[in-house]
């Protein structure tokens, strides 16, 4: 399965843990993730309208969109909007006492929140 993953862009990596937790968990299955694939982790600096046009591009290529929704993005309500444009189901998924804003709950296939990703990941989709 081809996942597409939107986090919150962090310059200081401060989330890579997180990211990794996510691409190891799901190993089985193809990830997309602008930080690290596109951006290589900050190494490559791409202008926005790149970032763009190569996130939408790999939406089109995902089967699922998996939002981590801990800190709210402006960018990751786009993500989530065009893949509900283009019919493909978003998961949302969120540390425990965080919030979900009620349109992202409007379009989510399904909203988990975690205290441990790892187990609400393979609980959701498992192993291919």
């Amino acid at each position: 399965m081809n996942i597409y993953l939107g986090i919150k862009y962090k310059s200081d990596l401060s989330n890579k843990d997180l990211i990794e937790k996510v691409y190891n968990t799901l190993h089985e299955h193809h990830i997309f993730c602008v930080h690290k694939d596109l951006e290589e982790w900050g190494v490559k600096n791409i202008k926005t309208d790149k970032i763009m046009e190569e996130t939408f591009l790999a939406i089109n290529r995902s089967d699922i969109v998996l939002i981590e929704f801990s800190e709210k993005g402006v960018g990751l309500g786009i993500e989530a909007g065009y893949a509900k444009a283009i019919q493909k189901p978003v998961y949302v998924f969120h540390k425990q006492g965080t919030e979900v804003s009620p349109t992202l709950y409007g379009i989510a296939e399904k909203v988990v929140e975690y205290h441990e990703i790892e187990v609400v990941l393979l609980k959701t989709f498992g192993r291919k």
